[in-house]
């Protein structure tokens, strides 16, 4: 589905780009569709560096993909790409953990060697959402501010607790080049066919979706409450990032016709 007769040169304009995939928030679908609009080539294999390890980058194994994608915190960005402009795509927080519980759940190979993942395939939600372990605040509480923010993994934060929401607010307001919101999907994709200066594509994948979910309004109200709690941050996050995506973008022109066959994707 690459865009016959759009050079990528014309569609990026020199510019180049690094994606900070939020887990759970379509952006498997977004990579398939940024890779249908600059081809293979130019964009990186989709990498996570969300191990209690410690890595090392350098920007020279990256200079050639003119994007950047994966699941990775924002103080790694300059460290991989320097001057690049960030993306990004934000979900509801309660939403956003249900299906990621879901998705360990029903989607993964038993993973004892990544706790967080291990708990959801093996404890209840009800229990699950209650662990109180270290591994289960860094998947699951606020993780799109810590993503946002600084790093996901709370070992290795340096950015103070008080500070993160403040600080990926910024991030998103003066970094990103653009935002999208997982609840208007079809309209983020048309602001990214924009930005790149693409027509709307026909359809795009539908993704690594979530098997076997239960819907919110399926879920014990005490679960949502507990879930909600652990991430107050990430709702005002995911509040600024609707009104910045607003009064951003609202004046702009859209692109052609909506395509119905985008509506509903999840990543």
């Amino acid at each position: 589905m690459r865009l016959a007769g759009c050079p990528v040169s014309l569609l990026f304009d020199g510019a180049m780009y690094i994606f900070n995939h939020i887990p759970k928030t379509a952006g498997t679908s977004m990579y398939w569709l940024i890779r249908d609009l600059i081809g293979p080539d130019r964009l990186s294999p989709h990498f996570s560096l969300n191990e209690d390890t410690t890595y090392e980058v350098s920007p020279k194994d990256y200079e050639k993909y003119l994007v950047i994608y994966g699941h990775v915190g924002v103080v790694w960005n300059d460290a991989m790409g320097p001057n690049r402009q960030w993306m990004t795509i934000v979900r509801d927080p309660v939403d956003r953990v249900l299906s990621q519980y879901y998705h360990w759940r029903n989607s993964i190979p038993p993973s004892p060697h990544l706790p967080y993942v291990y708990a959801a395939q093996t404890l209840p939600l009800e229990e699950y959402i209650r662990s109180r372990d270290e591994k289960f605040f860094q998947a699951n509480q606020n993780t799109q501010t810590w993503q946002l923010a600084d790093d996901f993994r709370i070992r290795y934060r340096k950015v103070a607790a008080a500070d993160a929401l403040e600080i990926a607010k910024h991030h998103l307001a003066e970094r990103c080049a653009f935002v999208g919101i997982f609840e208007d999907y079809q309209a983020s994709v048309e602001r990214l066919c924009r930005l790149f200066g693409a027509p709307l594509p026909t359809s795009i994948p539908r993704e690594n979706r979530t098997p076997g979910r239960r819907a919110v309004s399926e879920i014990s109200p005490d679960v949502i409450a507990a879930t909600r709690e652990l991430n107050e941050m990430d709702q005002a996050l995911y509040e600024f990032a609707k009104n910045l995506v607003r009064t951003r973008f609202s004046k702009e022109a859209r692109v052609e016709t909506p395509n119905p066959s985008l509506v509903g994707l999840v990543g």
